[in-house]
């Protein structure tokens, strides 16, 4: 890791802060970041805490950076791949974004968990083998739920696909 340079007046070196500058919106010019995050691959990078902090400060003022932006962007996208609000939830907040920029995330995202629950069950409920009825229904309201839905999301739709199976006659006893 380069220390941090200086010139002669006390100020940070730009070429520095130039190639974290260039590095980070390379980085971003792919994906969001969350803050943290970007911090961090600066870090790995090898630049210093102090040129990191510098890069970050500039990202945040000229609104290339946001937390905001990343914690929708992610919902959007694990949403989209049949995660349920619980799981977001707990990602963002093991990326160390604050509560209420995750729950202003989730207010704007307007996303409908119930129908993404039941996607999900449907994708998933021929490929459980169980001896009963009873351990079907089961085995999928435990993978709803391990997949971030309620288990009022998870029980709902569970008891929604079983009706319909016996409904169809799809059921096996």
């Amino acid at each position: 890791m380069e220390p941090v340079e200086f010139d002669e007046n006390g100020a940070i070196d730009n070429k520095q802060l130039n190639k974290a500058i260039s590095y980070a919106s390379r980085l971003l010019g792919m994906r969001e970041y969350a803050v943290l995050e970007l911090q961090t691959k600066l870090k790995h990078k090898g630049f210093s805490d102090e040129i990191a902090k510098h890069c970050i400060d500039y990202m945040l003022t000229n609104n290339w950076l946001s937390d905001q932006r990343y914690c929708e962007a992610y919902i959007r996208s694990k949403s989209g791949r049949g995660q349920g609000y619980s799981k977001i939830y707990y990602d963002l907040q093991q990326k160390i974004v604050l509560p209420e920029i995750i729950n202003e995330a989730f207010t704007q995202a307007n996303i409908d968990w119930q129908s993404i629950c039941d996607e999900v069950a449907q994708k998933k409920i021929n490929s459980i083998s169980a001896n009963s009825e009873l351990e079907k229904k089961q085995k999928l309201t435990r993978f709803l739920m391990y997949r971030g839905f309620s288990v009022q999301e998870a029980k709902q739709t569970t008891q929604q696909i079983m009706v319909m199976g016996e409904v169809t006659g799809e059921h096996d006893e």
